[in-house]
């Protein structure tokens, strides 16, 4: 696993390393533009939490943990293009992530809604593509954790949360043939869930009685999308 100083390095490094492609290319680009167009999106999102939060220690000392950001989910986005060089666009996603102890007995997962908007930097790369760099405001909403652990002789704990305010940067390669485009990129985004209610095998637990990586759960990571979007 990685630490989570070098998961920082890492989505650093993948940023400044689209910027750098995006700048050298500039020297032979013959831009295209997508200036007073539309688009919408659709897009699988993959990632790791920058942190896992410990849920619960078990009777031989096996420690179950889960990450607040990252894994697996899905995204629709509908963009537009202000100019030339810049970009604004919505998002609205879906995603899960799982306890890394997951099995038939042990089941831990983390789901939220999250609606991000974004501004994008466009450089055009030849008539081919374009590099986009982004960053923007988000709203993490609908955050739950459900960890069934009765299989073990473990409680079950569900965790509501209250929506969240959070911040993302992008880096997008953005493949263009007449109106449809292919996007691979990644992102980083760093948000953190305030607890809202609990409840420990269906009876309502007071929120001071939650662990403190819980009350407050990280929910920081980084992701890799892939997408396929059209013009309009």
């Amino acid at each position: 696993m990685y630490s989570r100083a070098n998961k920082h390095r890492l989505a650093i490094f993948g940023l400044a390393l689209f910027g750098l492609v995006g700048s050298a290319a500039r020297c032979w680009a013959d831009p295209i533009d997508t200036a007073g167009r539309f688009r919408v999106e659709g897009a699988l999102v993959a990632g790791e939490g920058i942190n896992d939060s410990r849920l619960i220690t078990t009777t031989d000392g096996t420690q179950i943990k889960l990450s607040g950001g990252g894994g697996l989910g899905g995204r629709f986005t509908l963009g537009y293009g202000l100019t030339s060089k810049w970009d604004v666009e919505v998002g609205a996603e879906y995603k899960q992530s799982h306890g890394d102890q997951q099995s038939s007995n042990a089941n831990a997962t983390f789901t939220r809604y999250p609606v991000l908007v974004a501004a994008k930097y466009k450089i055009p790369v030849a008539s081919v593509g374009q590099v986009k760099l982004g960053a923007g405001p988000g709203l993490f909403l609908g955050g739950k954790l459900d960890s069934d652990l009765t299989k073990l002789g473990l409680p079950h704990e569900v965790i509501d949360y209250k929506p969240a305010l959070g911040a993302h940067v992008s880096a997008e390669w953005e493949t263009i043939h007449e109106d449809w485009s292919f996007v691979f990129g990644i992102r980083y985004y760093y948000v953190s869930y305030p607890i809202s209610s609990a409840t420990l095998n269906g009876s309502a637990l007071p929120t001071n009685l939650v662990g403190p990586q819980l009350r407050d759960l990280d929910g920081s990571a980084f992701e890799f999308i892939v997408g396929l979007g059209r013009y309009f």
